[in-house]
C-alpha cells in the first residue's frame, strides 16, 4: 500500500484482500520507511477464513500523539460479523475505556452499538495527573489494550 509520505498528521490505511480462502490462515503485517531509510514493523495480523462466516473483528490502531498532552486521538476500525444466517450485521457492542496503573476506570470514551466503519475519539485529559494510562478496547470478548502516556 503506497504511503502519505512524512507528516505530523496520523493516517489511516486500509487493505481488503479479495483472493482469500476458505480454510486458509493468512499473516498480514504493516511495516513503515523513514526518510532515513529505517523501516518499522508493526505486530502481525492473523486471520483464518471459516466459509462465507466473517468474524468479528476490529483494530485499535495507536494513539496519537503518544505521549500526549492534554489530548491524544485514539483511531479504530470496527468489522462487520454475521449472523447465523449469514447475513452481515450492521453493529458490534464497544467499549473504549481508560485506567489507571491501579486498575481504576477514570473515563469511559465510547460504550454502545457502532456500525462497521472508522472512528476517531478524542480523549482531552486536561483534568488528569501525568503518568501512564491503559487504553482498553472491547468487542464482545475480545480485548485490545496499549499505554498512553499524559507529560505535562
Amino acid at each position: 500500500i503506497t504511503g502519505a509520505g512524512t507528516t505530523t498528521e496520523p493516517h489511516n490505511y486500509n487493505y481488503t484482500d479479495t483472493a482469500v480462502e476458505s480454510g486458509k490462515v493468512y499473516t498480514y503485517m504493516l511495516a513503515d520507511v523513514n526518510l532515513g531509510g529505517v523501516e518499522t514493523s508493526y505486530d502481525p495480523v492473523i486471520v483464518k477464513v471459516n466459509g462465507n462466516m466473517l468474524t468479528a473483528d476490529f483494530v485499535l490502531e495507536a494513539a496519537y500523539p503518544n505521549p500526549f498532552n492534554p489530548k491524544t486521538v485514539i483511531s479504530m476500525s470496527v468489522f462487520a460479523k454475521a449472523s447465523p444466517d449469514k447475513q452481515n450485521t450492521v453493529s458490534s457492542n464497544i467499549d473504549l475505556s481508560i485506567y489507571n496503573t491501579n486498575g481504576e476506570k477514570v473515563a469511559t470514551l465510547f460504550s454502545g452499538e457502532k456500525t462497521a466503519g472508522n472512528y476517531k475519539v478524542t480523549w482531552n485529559a486536561a483534568n488528569m495527573p501525568s503518568g501512564v494510562y491503559i487504553l482498553r478496547m472491547s468487542v464482545g470478548n475480545t480485548r485490545q489494550v496499549q499505554k498512553l502516556m499524559l507529560i505535562r
